[in-house]
């Protein structure tokens, strides 16, 4: 169909108002770095919590072993000595302890008896003090299990030093037999100097690694992003697109209805109705001639009324043109135009071809030859239609007024079915042309790249060279 220019301007508006790709992507980039920004959050989080577990963990092994190395190296040698309240030795380890509280390897220390009893401790009001035996402490003598745990000293020991202090149990056997455990209290320096360090190497070489992969993954993402963009713009346009159209063959189809047929009916019934009443009784002989005349107009209107609405149908939905139908497709659009007073020659080299590619073709031709009945003022038309090299191509040419030479798609311009026909024919890789034609007219053409070459068969004559 054929509409007007103010339509095809509104067809372009209604595309303007497509959202814009770049609000699309614009959306999408800050969703990505919100997504980046929250995946590094949470891997400093997780970072962190794991290097605190594993300087935990690390820490308080190499407690352990250095409870069990101490209960071998210092009290074990003089355990018999002390439980035997022999001064010296008791001092001496009293000595040791200090030492090793500079540094904050002992804090407090405890020598445990399995009744209980407090054989020696670095603070003396718990010297000789009997207490509820510790659960640690009963797994150290009877299980001979070292253990080390995060801890405060209990007020029943002394009072409470506040948090960072680290507990250690260690088993001891004396020379005779009898089995002690051995209680330390030290700082938790190392447990911190460990989180510090893991912390300090962990969780930047985590962040780190994560942006580097972010940052090689975001030519990828922001080229998705795009084709998304893009695709989605493409599909919105391309529905408002077939909207529009809709309408517009809707609304063109109406106003042909209106001012063709329906105009030709009304006016057979105004004859009639006028027949009706002129006619005499009984009618003379002038008076029939009149009622021949009369009805011979009528039928005249009635016919051109039928050939209307069926060129009409045909305009809704086309005949099927796939897997041979193409030819007489063709040859019977013809016949419509030729009886419109324009000669139409076709010869068609194709007759096998996927329907997509026929069906375009077909809506070429029949808007073609709808330009040249309605805008063209041509006696004569050659449609061709032929397939070479891996195309196919359909060629209308005309002897009637032709584009001018300085604006050659003038005669094209305000006509919303050729717009949307080369949108149609660039969606198949194909290009439309509509140029002059050698030696007066004008020259429609549409090529088409077409993967399986057809058989051929020619029908009419040919077309000029």
């Amino acid at each position: 169909m054929v509409t007007s220019e103010s339509e095809l301007r509104e067809t372009h508006e209604a595309e303007r108002r497509v959202p814009a790709q770049d609000a699309f992507g614009r959306r999408a980039a800050r969703r990505m770095v919100l997504v980046a920004v929250v995946s590094l959050i949470l891997t400093a989080g997780v970072s962190t919590l794991l290097a605190f577990v594993f300087a935990r963990v690390d820490a308080l092994g190499e407690a352990e072993r250095s409870a069990r190395a101490l209960a071998s190296g210092v009290f074990e040698p003089a355990v018999g000595r002390v439980v035997a309240g022999d001064r010296a030795a008791r001092e001496a380890l009293a000595r040791s302890m200090y030492d090793r509280s500079h540094d904050g390897a002992v804090i407090r220390a405890n020598l445990w008896g399995a009744d209980g009893r407090i054989v020696w401790s670095t603070e003396p009001v718990l010297d000789g003090v009997t207490l509820p035996l510790p659960d640690e402490v009963r797994a150290a003598i009877d299980g001979d299990r070292a253990s080390a745990e995060l801890s405060t000293l209990d007020s029943d020991q002394g009072g409470s030093t506040g948090p960072g202090i680290v507990e250690t149990y260690a088993p001891l056997t004396a020379p005779d037999g009898r089995r002690f455990a051995v209680e330390i209290y030290s700082s938790d320096a190392r447990v911190q100097q460990a989180t510090i360090f893991l912390t300090s190497v962990l969780v930047p070489a985590s962040v780190v690694i994560l942006a580097v992969l972010q940052l090689a993954n975001m030519p990828i993402a922001v080229s998705m992003i795009r084709r998304m963009g893009e695709h989605g713009a493409e599909r919105e346009r391309l529905q408002r697109r077939a909207m529009l159209a809709s309408d517009r063959e809707r609304r063109a189809i109406a106003a042909e209805l209106h001012d063709g047929v329906v105009q030709q009916l009304t006016g057979v019934g105004y004859l009639l109705s006028s027949l009706e009443r002129s006619w005499p009784d009984p009618p003379d002989e002038g008076d029939a001639a009149r009622a021949r005349q009369g009805i011979t107009t009528a039928s005249s209107l009635v016919r051109d009324s039928i050939a209307t609405l069926r060129n009409l149908m045909v305009d809704i939905y086309p005949p099927s043109v796939g897997r041979g139908g193409l030819p007489d497709a063709l040859a019977e659009l013809a016949g419509r135009v030729q009886a419109t007073g324009v000669d139409v020659a076709v010869t068609c080299a194709v007759d096998d071809m996927d329907e997509e590619h026929a069906t375009l073709l077909y809506r070429s031709a029949r808007e073609a030859m709808q330009n040249v009945m309605k805008h063209a003022g041509a006696a004569n038309a050659w449609l061709t239609v032929e397939q070479d090299d891996g195309a196919v191509a359909l060629q209308l040419d005309d002897d009637g007024v032709g584009p001018s030479t300085e604006h050659p798609d003038r005669r094209a311009e305000g006509h919303l079915g050729l717009a949307l026909l080369r949108d149609s024919v660039s969606d198949l890789n194909g290009r439309l042309e509509l140029t002059n034609r050698p030696g007066g007219g004008a020259r429609f053409r549409v090529e088409l790249p077409i993967l399986h070459p057809p058989h051929g068969r020619a029908t009419g004559s040919g077309a000029p060279r």
